[in-house]
């Protein structure tokens, strides 16, 4: 019998005799086992709260939730105010662009493109919140 047989003989003695010695130990992991699915779980939670929130502001619940105004017989909500302002806002903007076109047209005799918004004060693409009405007050387009 050769040393390699030998030496395997006696390992395999030794295995019967000690099989605690010879059994795989398990590493230890950095984090317990309930981690992962925990982590998962909350971000679940999370995409589901932040999926149905923006639902509910695109549906305009929480503008409807709140009074913006209230007299004695009329109550108006949220909803009902952006829906006045923005409509209050797009026609005053419809009104003036047609008046000031149509006077500029008149008396201007260049090809050139006039920006007619520059004649009535007021930038559609920036917010009303940013734009100055009155100078001297510091008053703003969204306040008038």
């Amino acid at each position: 019998m050769g040393k390699g047989n030998r030496n395997r003989l006696e390992r395999a003695e030794d295995k019967i005799a000690n099989p605690q010695k010879y059994v795989e130990k398990k590493k230890k992991s950095a984090s317990p086992a309930f981690v992962g699915p925990l982590v998962f779980a909350v971000v679940v939670v999370l995409l589901a709260a932040v999926i149905v929130g923006n639902s509910l502001v695109g549906a305009g619940v929480f503008m409807r939730a709140r009074t913006a105004m209230e007299s004695d017989d009329i109550q108006v909500d949220g909803a009902m105010m952006t829906y006045s302002v923005n409509s209050t806002y797009a026609s005053y903007l419809n009104y003036f662009y047609e008046m000031y076109s149509s006077i500029l047209s008149s008396t201007s005799s260049s090809t050139q493109s006039i920006n007619i918004y520059n004649y009535m004060g007021i930038d559609p693409n920036i917010s009303l919140k940013k734009q100055v009405y009155n100078s001297e007050t510091g008053q703003t387009w969204f306040d008038y």
